[in-house]
């Protein structure tokens, strides 16, 4: 898909929500961060209201933060957040998974004599990385042994893209990272723009079905320690509701968000099963508020910044309720300090001035061992 059948493709989503929908508002977690800046920017300039939550404003809510004080709003607001089941990337074909990767559990992984990359399925409980053997993963007590991980074998990133999925499609993307670390850029007009987009045709055509129908993707380009040739694979599937954003089209990325955490009376049926608080449809997945007070638990010192539902300490600091509140036509309170921070820390980035592994980078929804050797 080119650039323009992407922005024509917001633009539809944009006139849909000024005109038929003119109710609805964008609820933020009350710590601002890049991504709710930039979406919160995207939705005043469609006409599409802003909330700080908490909020008593009523209408059609949609949301962008954290699992964790999303739990808290998901009736209140009368949500429905899409996430993609854990067992989905174990589940697709070798060709699409580039590597050996299998569904675990924590006690099995404490077990093993050999380095493996080890992962939460989607919790984030402990910090996703390449282990020297099962002994090194964290001595969390408040993790059963039953608790279920991800183990793969170790591996290396050459270049990795997060990718924006609407009913199947592609709606922007960004590259995260090169070799491990924090390196970002558009999707649009880069060197490996026409791979990547070709690998994500090929996967959503086949694999596309056991996903909801807006999701983030996460595909890489890989090297094996074995000597293989370089391959691409999907490195992991993540909610667009709590995914940061990196390079990508704002605009492309808010009808993602706005599908993936919308009105819960209006939730398609073939995106009930992802509704993980809906427990009559999703069977054994745990409840959203245990799996949650994981995080209130852990005791990393690096997830303490994210108990508000954010993806990351913001800039500024935000007021709920006041701070980031938009009406429609009107530009948010404050965004132009918020955007100028946001810019700053891309510029930093971009230059790899102060960088840091992806998935230590805000969005929580990554995970990376050291020099790109990851699972």
């Amino acid at each position: 898909m080119n650039e323009s059948t992407e922005s024509d493709k917001s633009d539809e989503a944009a006139e849909a929500v000024r005109f038929d929908d003119t109710g609805a508002f964008l609820g933020l977690a009350p710590r601002p961060t890049s991504t709710s800046v930039l979406l919160a920017e995207a939705a005043a300039r469609r006409g599409l209201a802003v909330e700080t939550l908490p909020t008593s404003r009523r209408g059609s809510a949609h949301y962008y933060g954290g699992p964790l004080f999303g739990a808290g709003q998901v009736d209140a607001l009368g949500l429905a957040l899409l996430e993609p089941a854990d067992d989905w990337l174990t589940s697709l074909p070798e060709a699409f998974r580039g590597r050996e990767i299998r569904d675990s559990t924590l006690g099995e992984a404490r077990r093993s004599t050999r380095p493996a990359f080890v992962k939460p399925p989607s919790d984030k409980g402990f910090p996703a990385a390449v282990y020297a053997d099962g002994g090194r993963l964290p001595p969390l007590r408040e993790l059963s042994p039953d608790t279920p991980v991800q183990t793969s074998e170790v591996v290396t990133w050459v270049a990795e893209y997060r990718l924006f999925v609407l009913d199947g499609t592609v709606r922007t993307g960004s590259r995260y990272a090169r070799f491990g670390r924090l390196d970002v850029a558009p999707l649009g007009g880069g060197r490996h723009e026409r791979a990547v987009r070709g690998f994500a045709t090929e996967l959503l055509a086949e694999c596309g079905a056991g996903l909801p129908s807006a999701v983030v993707v996460d595909v890489g380009l890989l090297t094996r320690a074995d000597g293989a040739d370089e391959t691409w694979a999907v490195v992991e599937a993540n909610m667009a509701w709590f995914s940061h954003s990196y390079a990508a089209d704002p605009d492309g990325v808010l009808d993602v968000v706005l599908r993936s955490a919308g009105p819960r009376d209006r939730l398609a049926d073939r995106d009930r099963p992802f509704c993980r608080h809906l427990m009559s449809t999703v069977g054994p997945r745990a409840p959203w508020t245990a799996r949650a007070a994981w995080a209130t638990r852990a005791p990393w010192t690096a997830r303490a910044p994210w108990a508000d539902g954010s993806d990351g300490p913001g800039p500024l600091g935000a007021e709920p309720g006041r701070d980031l509140v938009a009406r429609p036509g009107q530009r948010p309170a404050r965004l132009s300090a918020f955007a100028a921070a946001s810019a700053s820390s891309a510029a930093s980035a971009a230059s790899g001035v102060g960088a840091v592994p992806p998935r230590w980078a805000g969005s929580h929804q990554e995970s990376s061992g050291p020099a790109g050797w990851t699972g």
